[in-house]
């Protein structure tokens, strides 16, 4: 890998935001200092609410990770590592699942994880890869749907999911429409209909349950508050894919996916009665999420009528990684009927395959070598949007505080002004979104506020300090929703004015000011949490039980 040799950091477009998410966890499990709702060390120790929001679990997983290597070269590095060998894993164990041969089933491995849906973390950080990559081991119990001998694994399947719940939100709606699909088409031609509906049942409730610290945690922020999407896209038809037959990029299925695509879907049409009940599934569902993710939904047509997708959705493309788990599975499977039958073309397309493999990794390389090098230049940011006082900032000090044993060296050196899950006074749709400018908001009133001293104390409570030369009413660079408390020169303070951006407003006297701030949540969402935790230890220590026992029954 290109990073191991030069000793490099990609610095991509989502990589501050979620360094600082992954820092605020390794801190509080470092201090031993936790809140689970308010970011008291990354995001500027403003106290906004970022982790129930957007995948807990991984977040804390990630944050112990990123403790325990104590760099982020090696976080990063270990990360991407571990991205790209579960992505092959989980495409080659699906395949195999589906009775794939197995040098195929390992060259739809590598192809999708050569993939840009994929590579997007390790070129740019982007998280959807996070949920893609489990994806293939959710659908490895739920193929079960298609096996009428009701052997559908429950603790798997709702284990599985809850997983994706706990990482990315946006992967679980995709998921659960797959899900659905693979579902009804099992249940329409089950001859024990009510069996697979309550194993089916089953699992979702076991997921639910291990996802009740998620469900808690959006319930009490978003039913008390009203929180600032992420960017609109307002030319979501830009953001979906096309065939070509170049690279592939973000936007380009590029020439080996389109070609590999194409070919599936017409073998697959054309020999429709010929091929197995799984491959005409998997490429269907394919299919559908292909033209999902493409130009061909007419994408700002449909955003005009449902403007939440421009926020929701962002970027049809997501749904390319998708239909790539699903056609190369199909496409292993199809080469494997094909190999069974002593196809006189075996030979070539198992070598079209392989070659196809020499040229998405080295599209690969090529791009993150093309990055790592960036990392050495004299801007060492590859994606500089959004990032605050960049002309303060050398390429000399960036690299040092990334280098550094200090982890908050890097996320107080470059610091993003990215204000996703800000309050706001109402509900802000996507125009209004444009014109109030956030991302400025928050450099002006969180960032640039240096006068401030922030310090983390016990209970996960936040403290402020400042000078004050005379008495006047001042912004103070945290945020609070409808749960935080506020104390101010140790008195409670309720009903705070706050700015767009949910910045409270105190009235400072002449001198020292301290302002105390935590997060107080409901009961219901505490129990919620630990009745999660425990879920999760008594599932896993059942799961070991019953394992040891199975394999003592079996020798």
């Amino acid at each position: 890998m290109p990073q191991i040799l030069t000793k490099s950091m990609v610095l991509g477009s989502d990589s501050i935001f979620h360094f600082n998410r992954f820092f605020d966890t390794a801190e509080q499990i470092a201090n031993k200092n936790f809140n689970y709702f308010q970011a008291n060390y990354g995001f500027q120790q403003a106290g906004r609410i970022i982790t129930p929001l957007y995948g807990p679990f991984v977040s804390y997983l990630m944050g112990l990770l990123l403790m325990l290597l104590g760099s982020w070269l090696k976080f990063q590095l270990a990360v991407d590592l571990l991205i790209l060998v579960t992505a092959a894993y989980g495409v080659y164990s699906l395949s195999k699942r589906l009775h794939s041969n197995q040098d195929f089933a390992i060259i739809s491995g590598i192809l999708f994880m050569t993939s840009i849906s994929i590579t997007g973390w390790v070129l740019n950080q982007h998280f959807t890869s996070f949920g893609l990559v489990l994806i293939p081991y959710i659908l490895k119990y739920a193929v079960d749907f298609l096996d009428d001998t009701n052997k559908v694994n429950i603790i798997g399947l709702g284990i599985s999911m809850a997983l994706l719940i706990q990482t990315h939100f946006l992967s679980v709606i995709f998921t659960t429409i797959a899900l659905l699909f693979l579902f009804i088409i099992g249940f329409i031609s089950s001859t024990k209909k009510i069996a697979l509906l309550v194993r089916v049942f089953a699992a979702a409730l076991l997921a639910f349950i291990l996802t009740l610290n998620v469900w808690g945690g959006l319930f009490e922020v978003y039913s008390g508050n009203h929180l600032l999407s992420t960017w609109p896209t307002m030319n979501i038809d830009a953001a979906a894919i096309k065939l070509s037959f170049q690279s592939e990029t973000e936007t380009q299925l590029g020439i080996v996916l389109s070609v590999l695509f194409l070919a599936q879907i017409i073998y697959t049409i054309i020999h429709f009665k010929q091929t197995s009940k799984n491959n005409q599934v998997f490429t269907l569902i394919g299919i559908f999420f292909l033209v999902l993710s493409s130009r061909l939904m007419l994408w700002n047509a449909l955003s005009k009528s449902i403007p939440q997708l421009t926020t929701l959705l962002q970027f049809p493309s997501r749904m390319r990684g998708v239909a790539a788990i699903f056609l190369l599975v199909a496409l292993s499977i199809s080469c494997t009927e094909l190999l069974n039958k002593h196809n006189s073309f075996i030979s070539g397309i198992r070598g079209s395959l392989i070659l196809g493999i020499c040229f998405t990794t080295f599209n690969a390389y090529v791009n993150v070598s093309d990055l790592a090098s960036i990392w050495h230049s004299d801007q060492p940011i590859s994606a500089t949007n959004a990032i605050t006082n960049q002309k303060k900032i050398s390429a000399d000090k960036v690299r040092r505080a990334f280098r550094s044993n200090n982890l908050s060296d890097g996320v107080k050196t470059v610091e993003k002004s990215t204000p996703d899950y800000l309050p706001t006074y109402t509900r802000i749709d996507a125009q209004h979104y444009l014109k109030m400018h956030p991302y400025s908001l928050v450099e002006k009133n969180i960032i640039n506020k240096k006068q401030f001293n922030k310090q983390v104390i016990n209970n996960g409570t936040l403290k402020l300090t400042w000078h004050s030369h005379n008495n006047k009413s001042v912004y103070l660079p945290i945020v609070t929703y409808q749960h935080s408390q506020v104390k101010l020169n140790g008195i409670t303070t309720t009903h705070l004015k706050t700015n767009a951006i949910g910045n409270p407003l105190v009235f400072a006297k002449r001198g020292t000011n301290t302002v105390l701030l935590n997060y107080q949540m409901s009961a219901l969402t505490h129990d919620s949490i630990i009745l999660s935790i425990c879920a999760w230890i008594l599932t896993l220590i059942s799961t070991v039980i019953f394992k040891i026992r199975f394999h003592k029954h079996s020798s």
